[in-house]
């Protein structure tokens, strides 16, 4: 090319005639840098070849040396070996033993393979295709670098260092990740293969032939995707020996040309070597992606580090390496596209200062410097050296920027052009891509995530370990203070199984242990403390039932507040067509929607449909009578209550009622009373008389749910009384804890204790004739008898023939009146603890002291206790 028309009538001619360089020294008085490693024998073999043969040994040492047809050989079989026949037989020999209680990973760790073998495959033949077709020196376009500035060449060689610890750090963490994945994977499953005798070590064998294989085909990937960085970063630097060009005086417009002509050239045959790459990975992180999503969709095990934690470091190793492809491609469209505003305002300044114009800065020709800033930022002045005496012709300089304008180059795929546009959305894409897989894939489960509130009542709980608090006090801090703490993130999220019964097993700890190294015997499980106090409980919360309980008052919330926001927003996202008893789980749900929908049940079991005009309401399928309706034979049961109401007078239609309901609920049917002529049917909270939702009343219906397999035995209701005139006995907190203990067999007698597969005699210690039974110690010891002897009142005449301590308190309680059952509880209380100080301390206290201390404790508590009402 000889000239450039820029219009049809002007004829513009361009000079090529050769330029030198500026920021070029001479090159007899240089040492030029090496492109790798300064070798030993410099001066006697010329340097590019000495750093093509240590650059061939690393391939050898990679098996991926094609020089040689050995060397082909053991490339080929190395790859055949580590990229498809290892990984499936780690697939196909790894199974999971039947006693183990985990999760299958066998599916996800199948899935792994293909995008894996599939990237290494493509990477293997674009790197056998290069070797065969261009060789080492062309590929890395070495043969025409000994031309370029010794700028170009340092700059090389540190892109070439640079690019290598890309490598290094993508892949040495995601190594050790990888290490840590198969050590769980391979301690966990067991791997077979025929032939092979069970006596053979065959897991570690695997082990260390699938993390080769790991490294061998990742390695591969990330080699190509550095190589094709590394040549994006030797025009990035050729871009910028052009850009020192257009702000240096010496260099005119022929010199330009050619050097931008040959960097277009070389990002040509750039785009044409790697296009088929790059498009191929893409697919391939986007497919193996889609499928990873849809079996984790699909899937309804709990994912975890040792079933997708495979997956989880696949991903994040393609998308660091098709990061590293799109990062040095946008980076060459950013500097080409800054090259034309460069030698546009390089034009605009030279053409200024020629015609000599007032509002042009021309400086001296040793005033201003040339910026030699290695900077991406476009915004920076240039401030040029201008020669007087050889100015540029415009025309050539119009003609140059036209040119570049319309040719500014960069990296194409099949002729397509990768703008910076472009290439943000297609790494936008996979990114989101790879985000919405890991989101389902969560390696750190929801166990995990929640762990920190089962920490944080732990954490409490030890800092009152070592202070010696009574049963009643470690009760009070329990409920007001340790079971408070997980209160707000219970209100939105459904808390995982396993955290709940991890704080239920930290308040056990401390409920039934004083100290840290305590040996502790849970003498009651935690469900049944869980029990109101009038069935016989302690009424600690528990988590899961109070977990529903408050989620079940945002659900309410949902059905009530039609017109607030929060109603508005879940309804066009969850269930536009329909009420939320009704909705569905839908695709793509949040957590908080799940866990919304997890307490729906305790909604169905607490609320009742009043029913206005009866049309919402269906006879089966919803809840209106307070017991299931009994239909006779042949009824429609998709009828709804508005076809029994007489449309007349809006009352119930007792023909109607009377043929198709039984007798049983047709009394029911006809108790309820029907709303006005505009009123309509809507739930309401049925669990007390004024229909208002509580959060105390859900708890009471999610532990029946939580605890509707256990069915109450016929004398717990009878035992109601008993209960609530214990805990309202006006004693102190610690002795209605002891009373109770009593009455609920957990008090550690021998017998007990004996019963517990502690080895000790369980004869009494102060007898020595019967067994140490909490009724023998308490009544029927002689200690005990000589104690209640000394008792006044219609104590005296009670029934002693009582099997255990329950049945005789439930007796002395209708028999005592409350004077005297507080009298009885503090002597119990007072015997107990002369039984353990001559246990422990050897010290036996007469029984006229025991009875003393048990009254003189019980009349100044009340007096204390009344002293505090008054005030």
């Amino acid at each position: 090319m000889n000239s450039t028309t820029t219009s049809p009538d002007t004829h513009i001619d361009i000079n090529f005639t050769s330029g030198c360089h500026a920021d070029e020294p001479n090159q007899s008085n240089t040492t030029v840098v090496p492109f790798l490693i300064q070798p030993s024998n410099a001066a006697s073999k010329p340097l590019i070849f000495n750093q093509l043969r240590r650059f061939r040994i690393c391939l050898m040492w990679c098996a991926l040396d094609h020089s040689s047809c050995f060397g082909k050989f053991i490339s080929y079989f190395i790859f055949i070996f580590f990229t498809i026949l290892v990984p499936l037989i780690a697939c196909f020999s790894a199974r999971v033993p039947a006693s183990a209680e985990i999760d299958d990973p066998i599916s996800f760790n199948l899935l792994v393979q293909f995008p894996e073998s599939g990237s290494a495959i493509i990477a293997f033949f674009t790197l056998s295709r290069f070797f065969s077709r261009y060789g080492l020196r062309q590929l890395l376009f070495l043969e025409g670098l000994k031309d370029d500035s010794s700028y170009v060449q340092r700059g090389y060689t540190r892109e070439l260092d640079k690019a290598f610890r890309f490598l290094a750090f993508i892949l040495l963490p995601s190594f050790l990740v990888e290490i840590a994945h198969k050590i769980v994977f391979f301690t966990t499953v067991k791997i077979s293969l025929p032939y092979v005798s069970s006596g053979v070590a065959l897991n570690a064998i695997v082990f260390v032939f699938v993390l080769a294989s790991w490294v061998y085909r990742t390695g591969v990937f990330l080699l190509v995707c550095v190589l094709f960085r590394l040549t994006c970063e030797l025009q990035i630097l050729r871009f910028e020996r052009l850009r020192k060009m257009l702000e240096d005086c010496d260099s005119d417009c022929s010199s330009i040309f050619k050097e931008h002509g040959r960097i277009r050239e070389q990002l040509w045959l750039t785009s044409h070597r790697y296009r088929f790459f790059i498009i191929a990975c893409m697919v391939t992180i986007s497919v193996s992606q889609l499928g990873a999503l849809l079996l984790a969709l699909a899937s309804d095990s709990q994912k975890t580090f040792f079933n997708s934690g495979d997956l989880v470091v696949c991903s994040a190793v393609q998308l660091s390496g098709f990061l590293l492809c799109l990062v040095g491609a946008a980076r060459i469209t950013h500097r080409a596209q800054g090259i034309v505003s460069v030698a546009t305002r390089w034009h605009m300044i030279v053409t200024c200062a020629s015609s000599g114009s007032p509002q042009c800065h021309t400086p001296e020709v040793d005033d201003t410097p040339v910026s030699t800033h290695d900077t991406d930022s476009e915004s920076s002045d240039i401030f040029v050296t201008i020669s007087p005496q050889e100015p540029y012709l415009f025309q050539t300089r119009q003609a140059l920027v036209t040119y570049l304008q319309h040719n500014h180059g960069g990296v194409t795929l099949y002729g397509f052009a990768l703008d910076r546009g472009l290439l943000h959305t297609l790494f936008a894409f996979e990114f989101s891509l790879v985000l919405w897989i890991l989101s389902k894939v969560i390696v750190l489960s929801k166990v995990n995530t929640f762990k920190e509130l089962q920490e944080r009542v732990t954490k409490r709980v030890m800092g009152w370990k070592e202070k010696n608090i009574s049963k009643a006090g470690r009760e009070v801090l329990i409920k007001t203070v340790a079971q408070a703490i997980p209160t707000y993130s219970m209100s939105i999220f459904k808390i995982p199984g396993a955290v709940c019964d991890g704080m239920n097993s930290a308040l056990a700890k401390y409920w039934w242990g004083q100290t840290r190294s305590e040996r502790k015997i849970h003498w009651i499980n935690w469900g049944r403390l869980c029990t109101p106090k009038d069935r016989g409980g302690i009424g600690f919360w528990d988590v899961h039932a109070f977990n529903l309980a408050l989620l079940a008052k945002q659900a309410w919330r949902l059905i009530q507040g039609v017109h607030s926001l929060f109603y508005r927003v879940y309804k066009a996202r969850y269930f536009p067509g329909c009420s939320f008893m009704e909705a569905e789980l839908g695709s793509n749900p949040s957590y908080v929607w799940r866990s919304l929908l997890s307490a729906r049940d305790v909604i169905r079991e607490g609320s009742l449909w009043s029913i206005g005009d009866g049309c919402t309401a269906g006879i089966r399928s919803h809840r209106w009578l307070p017991h299931p309706p009994a239909f006779h034979d042949g009824m429609d049961t998709s009828l709804k209550v508005k076809d029994f109401i007489d449309p007349h007078t809006k009352q119930w239609d007792r023909v109607k009622v009377n043929a198709w309901f039984l007798p049983s609920s047709r009394d029911e049917v006809l108790r309820i009373r029907l709303g006005g002529l505009d009123s309509r049917d809507k739930l309401v909270w049925n669990e007390n008389k004024s229909q208002t939702f509580s959060v105390r009343t859900a708890y009471q219906v999610a532990l029946r749910l939580h605890w509707k397999s256990s069915a109450e035995h016929s004398g717990v209701r009878d035992d109601k009384r008993f209960w609530n005139r214990l805990w309202r006995l006006p004693i102190p907190p610690k002795v209605r804890h002891f009373v109770w203990r009593a009455s609920s067999d957990v008090l550690p007698t021998r017998a007990n204790l004996a019963r517990r597969k502690v080895h000790i005699d369980p004869k009494c210690a102060i007898c020595g004739v019967h067994d140490e039974t909490i009724i023998h110690i308490l009544w029927q010891c002689p200690l005990a008898r000589n104690v209640w002897a000394l008792v006044r009142g219609k104590l005296q005449k009670c029934d002693t023939s009582a099997l255990d301590f329950l049945s005789l308190a439930r007796a002395l309680s209708e028999k005592l009146s409350r004077q005297e059952l507080d009298t009885w509880a503090m002597v119990a209380w007072s015997i107990w603890n002369a039984r353990n100080r001559l246990l422990f301390e050897a010290v036996q206290t007469p029984p006229q002291i025991i009875l003393k201390g048990a009254v003189s404790l019980l009349e100044e508590y009340q007096r204390l206790a009344n002293s505090r009402l008054r005030t």
